[in-house]
């Protein structure tokens, strides 16, 4: 198996922290703002807690416990096939692929045509929730999101677990 998280990160670090002060602004600025009003930030996500105080809430890739898990739904394989904005390619395909990233698109093209690209791997709807119960994962909810440029799509997904008994 080959090892892209190189190239990943890569990809994902290009131009990022310039990209993030032109759109947020400065790192403490946006820590305040997210102080004033923590349940803003969340968003749509906010509605998958009781309450936040006494958490700490944090943007990565796992966990081992209170999961909530929000990803680009795995429809976007279609939408793909229709827009061939990626190659396309079966919903049920395997294939890691190579791509620009997620957020390429709000960039300027002078600096899109320079970044480096990322491979990908889509996954299906059935990967996805059986990933969660074969990792012992106790599934409580999913929710599909529409699309950012089209409401009559679905664009993300949420998955919220709990931490079975091992």
């Amino acid at each position: 198996m080959m090892d892209y998280s190189s190239g990943n990160k890569r990809a994902w670090e290009y131009n990022a922290y310039e990209f993030w002060l032109k759109e947020e602004g400065h790192p403490c600025k946006k820590a305040d703002k997210i102080r004033e009003n923590p349940a803003a930030m969340l968003k749509k996500y906010s509605a998958y807690f009781d309450t936040y105080e006494g958490r700490k809430i944090a943007n990565i890739c796992g966990s081992c416990g209170t999961m909530i898990c929000s990803d680009f739904h795995p429809f976007t394989k279609i939408a793909d096939i229709l827009n061939l904005e990626q190659p396309s390619m079966s919903y049920f395909s395997t294939a890691v692929f190579e791509g620009e990233m997620a957020h390429a698109r709000f960039y300027e093209d002078s600096v899109r045509q320079k970044m480096p690209r990322c491979s990908y791997r889509k996954y299906t709807v059935s990967e996805i929730i059986n990933a969660v119960i074969n990792n012992k994962f106790i599934l409580k909810r999913f929710d599909e999101h529409p699309a950012w440029d089209n409401p009559d799509v679905p664009g993300e997904f949420t998955i919220t677990a709990d931490r079975g008994v091992r």
